[in-house]
């Protein structure tokens, strides 16, 4: 059964709740817009439109849906779900949708005006709803609540499993006539990200203790910190717009000076000053760009979740590895 957003998937503001509790009676498979049921038809059947909440949910969608789903993303390419804008082209996309997946728990605080100014009744897939989530430590949110939970919950490749598991059942019980392509797809493409859950334990876990400690912006990579044996530091909070005090950024700073902190990484799409000043007064350079909440732009790899992971994975390990083998 498709999992229907709770006011708390989304955001602690009380407007989002009479559009959920709509949702939760009507018929999950049926189109409550306006609007043609599916984008386009086939000899095997019409195909649904999902429309994802970020790129990373759209890649998701097309892996297990193949050429029998069309994925639309509410996001641009390379933006992050923080930095969402949405326009008047979010309104039609969502008009359009037969099945919506968001990942919910407070990440897509935006989608909370725009479904309260839209028609949009359909099936909400969550797709972090089957993932071991982290608490947030309430003195550690910064500007930018997510709510009690850190939604980030793809970073652990073992969550990332459930937000496939999530979507191929989505998927199916919005157009069960392609159940037996979406559960084939969803076992392959599983296989793969086990693939690249095995490497990344093999190369992370494999630097020695005192070398995985990097510094980053946003406190959104807790989960890859955890389930690969890195601790991750973070300028304050979830928010990526929140500057650290004068005290912290001494203690930061000496931190990066004495080795403490082994990495300092800017990150793709909400790049901080504070980094790059950080960088300056400590003398240690950064180490590249983490893309941590949407897809990465300009390199191939990054075009996929899976790629966009390892390439992560890559330049946390050339700095680590470069920093652990130097004298």
């Amino acid at each position: 059964m498709i999992k229907v957003a709770s006011p708390a998937h989304f955001t602690n503001s009380s407007r989002i709740r009479p559009v959920i509790h709509i949702a939760h009676t009507i018929l999950l498979t049926g189109l409550l817009f306006s609007l043609p049921l599916f984008a386009t038809a086939s000899e095997s059947g019409p195909i649904p439109t999902v429309v994802t909440s970020n790129g990373i949910l759209q890649d998701m969608v097309r892996h297990v849906g193949g050429d029998r789903v069309h994925a639309v993303c509410l996001l641009p390419p390379g933006i992050d779900v923080h930095a969402f804008d949405p326009t008047p082209d979010t309104i039609v996309q969502l008009a359009e949708a037969d099945l919506l997946v968001i990942n919910g728990y407070g990440l897509e605080s935006a989608l909370d005006g725009i479904l309260d100014n839209t028609s949009y009744r359909g099936p909400i897939a969550v797709a972090a709803s089957r993932s071991r989530l982290v608490a947030i430590d309430p003195g550690a949110k910064g500007g930018h609540d997510h709510g009690p939970t850190d939604p980030h919950a793809w970073h652990d490749l073992g969550n990332a499993i459930t937000y496939v598991e999530v979507i191929r059942d989505a998927l199916t019980e919005c157009n069960p006539t392609d159940a037996s392509t979406y559960a084939r797809l969803a076992d392959l493409y599983i296989r793969e990200i086990r693939v690249l859950d095995t490497w990344t334990r093999r190369n992370l876990l494999g630097l020695p203790r005192g070398s995985r400690t990097i510094l980053v912006s946003h406190q959104g990579l807790e989960y890859l910190g955890r389930a690969y044996g890195l601790e991750i530091r973070t300028l304050v909070g979830l928010s990526p717009y929140q500057d650290p005090d004068a005290r912290q950024m001494a203690m930061i700073i000496e931190d990066l000076q004495s080795g403490r902190i082994r990495g300092l990484f800017q990150e793709t799409g909400s790049k901080s000053r504070i980094i790059d000043q950080i960088s300056r007064e400590s003398g240690v350079p950064i180490g590249g760009e983490l893309t941590t909440g949407t897809l990465g732009l300009g390199d191939p790899l990054s075009s996929t979740f899976a790629g966009t992971f390892r390439l992560n994975v890559l330049r946390i390990l050339r700095v680590l590895e470069a920093d652990s083998n130097s004298p």
